[in-house]
């Protein structure tokens, strides 16, 4: 199977654009995801730094950057090389992954939003739950995008008709998936900021604020992007192999990138509480004798002071 079919799946059909002008794409493409990449395993190396969240969010990014990163320099390689299929179904293949990654990203960042809102509502308890349903949902996510991309590349040798009807269909699933996802992070933004709007903590008016503002930008452009990724879908329901590439580029592979740099900016933000998290290391007997131990310390210091006030009158 050569480039020029597996490629028409996700790049048209290679008109419209110079070579040139491609291969000066890919290699801004490249440079972005290689500078995630990078960004999002240094940060994985800082794991005391951050909430498990935090360093979850970079994982799924440092998976996708690595997929992005490589399909970009296949890319480059492929359109001097149309007919290698060993690189074509590399290509294929970390395409694939850089795809599922990028909603699995969406998947567990809406979750951390259910996880509060679910929290706030039970009294702090039930955060497995919602865990447990974040894991079922982005594998169902992987295995349905997985299928869908597999089985039309199957059937495109056997009869291309039936390649689009199955291609075709999954658009329109994938479609109608980031749809509901767009709608869900409007809801629970605006659940979120009420719930926040609402903590009666006046010392720290100004954080709260400059969270509210961060959490509204990521939502804005999380809805943004899907709604964007929609358009491109829709456009290439009917023909999905002979798609423009201007709109694969601005409305594919662009809001991609600015959505994953926007959730690393936003999760770098998430710097756990080192005094929390060492208490935490500590058993509740170990932190009992911390406890005891500190107030010893300050009845001896209370004694001293007050055995040199005595000596002093």
């Amino acid at each position: 199977m050569s480039f020029k079919i597996i490629g028409l799946i996700y790049f048209g059909d290679l008109e419209g654009l110079s070579e040139a002008t491609q291969l000066s794409f890919q290699i801004i493409l490249a440079t972005w995801h290689c500078l995630l990449m990078m960004t999002s395993g240094i940060l994985l190396f800082k794991k005391r730094e951050y909430t498990f969240l935090g360093r979850l969010v970079f994982s799924i990014i440092f998976a996708h950057s690595l997929a992005k990163t490589l399909s970009n320099i296949l890319y480059m390689y492929c359109l001097q090389n149309l007919e290698n299929d060993q690189a074509s179904t590399a290509f294929n293949i970390f395409e694939l992954v850089g795809i599922v990654t990028y909603y699995c990203m969406y998947d567990i960042v809406l979750f951390s939003w259910v996880e509060v809102v679910f929290r706030v509502s039970h009294l702090g308890y039930g955060e497995e739950k919602v865990h447990k349903w974040r894991n079922i949902f982005c594998i169902f996510t992987a295995c349905w995008i997985l299928a869908i991309f597999i089985i039309s590349d199957l059937v495109i040798n056997k009869d291309q008709e039936i390649a689009i009807k199955v291609f075709g269909f999954g658009l329109v699933s994938v479609t109608i998936f980031s749809f509901i996802l767009s709608m869900a992070f409007l809801f629970y933004w605006i659940r979120l900021h009420k719930l926040i709007k609402s903590i009666p903590i006046n010392s720290v008016g100004s954080t709260k604020s400059q969270f509210l503002g961060k959490f509204a930008v990521l939502s804005f452009i999380f809805i943004i992007c899907l709604d964007v990724k929609i358009v491109h879908y829709a456009l290439n329901i009917h023909d999905p192999f002979s798609s423009d590439i201007w709109d694969l580029y601005a409305f594919n592979y662009l809001p991609e990138a600015i959505a994953v740099t926007t959730a690393l900016v936003f999760f770098m933000g998430s710097k756990t509480n080192m005094e929390l998290e060492q208490e935490r290391e500590y058993s509740e007997t170990e932190r009992a004798n911390i406890k005891r131990r500190q107030e010893k310390q300050l009845l001896l210091n209370g004694a001293s002071a007050t055995s040199d006030e005595s000596i002093s009158i």
